[in-house]
């Protein structure tokens, strides 16, 4: 019998190589993944005087980009994730600069909007991670990290229930002056401002409703 050496590197490759060939070919991987998003460009130019009475006019212009992308992967029949990426510069133009030539944006990165496991059973889906609180009291855009679950179980009705422990503060999306004076504000520094939310929605011809109770934990009880 012949004994043939192998090394240490090679029966590592080539473990690799057994792993790779018996993984998910990628065509079959991206079938599995659904994009959305939007990607904006946009360019303005300001003039503006101090006064009336003045005849030099400022200019503040730029080439405003800013793109947002969501990938929701399956991983089995019950099972999937989602990850939301969005990104926002703005390049410089016109007499913006003072000093030296226009610049152009390279260093921005993307950020992470939205992270967050979900298992969905029957019609009721589980969530946990980054992800749009989505509640009756909100425009639908700000994030909060925690565990939601949503049930259209009943006929004509979807219940909500939900549990955040931070919610973020871009002012892009937090812009009312509770939520400004919540996240950024010295009032409530000692309040732990966990998000407990219980909703439901109903529409049962020619009826249709909606009622939900937010707690902002030590601060405030809402009801709507």
């Amino acid at each position: 019998m012949k004994i043939t050496k192998v090394s240490l590197a090679a029966l590592v490759a080539l473990g690799a190589f057994s792993s790779v060939a018996s993984a998910t070919p990628l065509e079959e991987a991206i079938k599995n993944v659904d994009l959305s998003g939007f990607a904006r460009y946009r360019y303005t130019n300001d003039s503006t005087k101090k006064t009336t009475a003045g005849t030099v006019k400022g200019n503040n212009a730029g080439h405003a980009f800013r793109m947002q992308t969501s990938f929701k992967a399956a991983i089995d029949d019950n099972f999937f994730g989602v990850l939301t990426l969005r990104y926002a510069a703005t390049d410089d133009s016109g007499d913006k600069v003072a000093t030296g030539t226009d610049k152009t944006n390279t260093t921005n990165s993307f950020g992470v909007y939205e992270m967050y496991l979900g298992y969905k059973v029957s019609n009721t889906t589980i969530t946990a991670g980054k992800q749009l609180i989505k509640t009756f009291y909100d425009d639908g855009d700000i994030a909060a990290t925690g565990l939601k679950a949503v049930s259209t179980d009943v006929s004509g009705l979807t219940l909500t229930a939900a549990a955040y422990d931070a919610i973020e503060n871009n002012s892009d999306e937090v812009d009312g002056p509770f939520l400004k004076e919540v996240t950024d504000g010295t009032k409530f520094h000692d309040a732990p401002a966990n998000l407990y939310y219980l909703g439901a929605v109903g529409s049962y011809d020619p009826v249709s409703f909606k009622a939900a109770i937010a707690n902002l934990q030590e601060i405030a009880t809402l009801y709507g």
